[in-house]
């Protein structure tokens, strides 16, 4: 009778993850700084709500246009090099913004957007199927949340820079070259095996949807809460009588939840599998969504009720993330993960328009109850037996 041992990463191989997933924070960080200082480059050269939305969501645009043709870019170039020259792409935008801070156009701040972003979406993919790659053992759920717990950590990083520097354009993105510069030269060397796809024509990510109908529904729901809690919350809060540092407070509380509430589900996915997790993940949505209507007049319970919520939200994409070696069939690693880049994606799209639209209906209600019906379709796909 032969005994497996569950043998845990060596100091070495635990420093080669480390590495990748510091410099992937690094640059992200970098990234979640461009946005609001795209923004606020826009706002004072005095163009429009609908021409400041329109371009930034120009990189989530680079996401969906890039991400079906880079595994054929990595077949040519190479995972490494393409890797590192997304870096190069981030510090040379970066700098380019500084010297132009103060630029007129919507087109020059529109094609930043999009560098921005094609950086963005090259490192992210590329990083996230060598993690997943590397951590094909029986510690692979603690491994993918602890990188994605560091990756997230740009979101709220990112952002708070921004506002300690007081928005100034050109300082913000000072700063922005010199994280994308460090998370350069702290992955060279990096090896990234086993990212490399096979010829799988353009109709790869659809193959990896229909290999894991759950894998993206993941992806798509957490997309769509975490951005309706960022920029929905808030409004909510006024709403319902909340001043304006009460009311970004229930945002920053989900955010918080996001971050710390990954590693308990990668745990819990080593050891009772993935769909146990996700119905827990699920139940926590539920419950914060029912109760959110009162958590707004309970101080640190409403507080406590988010965090639970922000974790939940948070360990969807990750989850969608350990169930990507399960799905690849055929369509190798970058397709797959290319298809929760492109869902999750989606998702963030559609939750400012779906959080406004809800409030819209019944500022009390109605975005607690709209978000429960969509957690509830989603979850139906999401927890069938296949």
């Amino acid at each position: 009778m032969t005994t497996l041992v569950c043998v845990p990463p060596t100091r070495r191989e635990w420093t080669a993850l480390g590495r990748i997933s510091a410099s992937i924070a690094l640059t992200e960080t970098a990234v979640w700084m461009s946005l609001p200082l795209i923004t606020l480059g826009l706002a004072s050269a005095g163009h429009s709500p609908l021409t400041i939305g329109l371009v930034t969501a120009l990189p989530a645009a680079a996401v969906i246009a890039l991400t079906p043709i880079l595994p054929t870019l990595v077949r040519i170039a190479g995972a490494a090099p393409l890797f590192h020259l997304a870096s190069l792409l981030l510090v040379a935008t970066s700098m380019l913004l500084v010297s132009l801070a103060g630029s007129q156009s919507p087109l020059f701040w529109g094609l930043a957007a999009m560098l921005v972003g094609t950086s963005s979406v090259i490192r992210w993919i590329i990083g996230d199927g060598t993690i997943n790659r590397m951590a094909d053992g029986p510690y692979r759920g603690r491994i993918l949340s602890v990188h994605e717990t560091i990756r997230s950590s740009a979101i709220g990083i990112g952002p708070a820079i921004v506002a300690l520097t007081g928005g100034d354009v050109a300082i913000g993105f000072s700063i922005a070259a010199v994280l994308g510069l460090l998370g350069l030269l702290g992955a060279l060397g990096s090896r990234f095996h086993g990212v490399e796809s096979p010829r799988t024509g353009g109709w790869a990510l659809i193959r990896a949807v229909r290999a894991s109908p759950a894998m993206v529904a993941l992806a798509f729901l957490g997309g769509l809460l975490e951005s309706a809690a960022a920029t929905s919350l808030p409004l909510y809060g006024v709403a319902a009588g909340l001043g304006a540092g009460a009311a970004a407070a229930l945002a920053s509380a989900s955010g918080f939840g996001n971050l710390f509430g990954q590693i308990p589900f990668g745990w819990a996915v080593d050891r009772f599998g993935s769909r146990r997790p996700a119905a827990v993940a699920l139940m926590m949505l539920g419950l914060g969504l029912g109760v959110l209507p009162l958590a707004a007049a309970f101080g640190s319970v409403g507080f406590t009720v988010l965090l639970a919520f922000g974790a939940g939200a948070g360990a969807l994409y990750t989850l969608a993330v350990m169930r990507a070696n399960e799905a690849t069939s055929g369509a190798g690693i970058l397709a797959t993960i290319g298809a929760i880049a492109v869902c999750y994606t989606l998702g963030a799209l559609s939750g400012p328009i779906v959080g406004g639209l809800a409030l819209s209906l019944d500022p009390h209600w109605g975005l607690s109850g709209t978000l429960i019906a969509i957690t509830a379709v989603l979850a139906t796909i999401i927890l069938a037996r296949r």
